[in-house]
């Protein structure tokens, strides 16, 4: 497998770290365990710190993952974040357009702001 995924837990949310190459498969794979853990938690809210994990291989992967994310984590709040010039909107946009409350940030304490909120 090409990304490596490391979970850590707060009082607020579950942290998922991602490292590696981002590929559709990977992702697919790497979603599914989130939402495994997720659930074994009983978490509520989910950060993604995405800024280890290199940029898609084309823009039919952000597609993918925003419809992954919708279906298989569209229960949780989600905040992802990385590097401005990785964060285009496509994936987000697909995700929430499926129902997810997801959102992307280019800075780690503005993602957690948002995902700790009420709104």
């Amino acid at each position: 497998m090409s990304i490596f995924i490391e979970y850590k837990t707060t009082s607020d949310f579950l942290l998922v770290t991602f490292n590696g190459l981002w590929t559709k498969d990977d992702m697919e794979t790497s979603v599914k365990e989130i939402g495994i853990e997720a659930e074994k938690l009983k978490a509520k809210r989910i950060l993604l710190n995405l800024r280890d994990l290199s940029s898609p291989l084309s823009e039919m992967n952000r597609f993918y993952a925003g419809e992954l994310l919708a279906s298989v984590l569209g229960k949780y709040k989600i905040a992802g974040f990385a590097q401005a010039e990785k964060i285009n909107r496509f994936g987000e946009n697909v995700a929430v357009n499926r129902g997810a409350r997801f959102k992307m940030f280019a800075n780690e304490s503005n993602a957690i702001d948002w995902l700790i909120s009420d709104v």
